[in-house]
C-alpha cells in the first residue's frame, strides 16, 4: 500500500537524522536502556559505524520531514544445507509514536523485501518482537 508523503531512504552514517533516530529507537527498545545522553551518543556512534558498513544499511522512513520510522538491515552469507546462501536480515524496526497505525512499519517491511528481492537475496530473517504482526505481510 503507498503511503502518502512517505518517503524512504538508505542513510549515510553522518545523516543529520540520526540523533532523532536514536531518540526513536530508545523509546521503542527500552531495553538499551539508553536513557541519558551518554548511553545514546555511545549507541549512536555504534549506529553511524554500522552505517559504514558494506552488509548493514539504515532506512528511515519520513513524511512530511518528520522522521516516521527507521529499521536496519544486515546482509551476510550462511550455509544452508552446505551451499552459501545470500541472507537478508531485518532488525531494529521502530515507528514513532506520531505515526503509529498510519502504515510507516508496513512501508518499511515491504521496502526491505522488495529491496532484498530486487537483489537477489536467498534468504531473509528476522527476529520479530511479535510475530502475528509481521506473519499479515507475508
Amino acid at each position: 500500500m503507498e503511503q502518502p508523503n512517505l518517503a524512504l531512504r538508505v542513510v549515510a552514517h553522518d545523516d543529520p537524522a540520526f540523533p532523532a533516530m536514536m531518540r526513536l529507537w530508545a523509546a521503542a527498545y527500552p531495553v538499551m536502556e539508553a536513557t541519558d545522553v551518554e548511553t545514546l551518543a555511545r549507541e549512536e556512534r555504534r549506529y553511524r559505524a554500522r552505517a559504514q558498513d558494506p552488509d548493514t544499511r539504515v532506512v528511515i522512513a519520513e513524511r512530511d520531514g518528520d522522521l516516521a520510522g527507521v529499521m536496519a538491515i544486515y546482509d551476510y552469507t550462511m550455509n544452508l544445507r552446505g551451499r552459501d546462501a545470500s541472507v537478508s536480515g531485518l532488525g531494529a524496526v521502530a515507528v514513532s509514536l506520531a505515526h503509529k497505525r498510519r502504515g510507516v512499519a508496513n512501508a518499511l517491511v515491504r521496502w526491505y523485501l522488495h529491496d532484498a528481492r530486487e537483489r537477489g537475496v536467498a534468504l531473509g530473517a528476522l527476529y520479530p518482537f511479535r510475530p502475528e504482526f509481521y506473519r499479515k505481510m507475508g
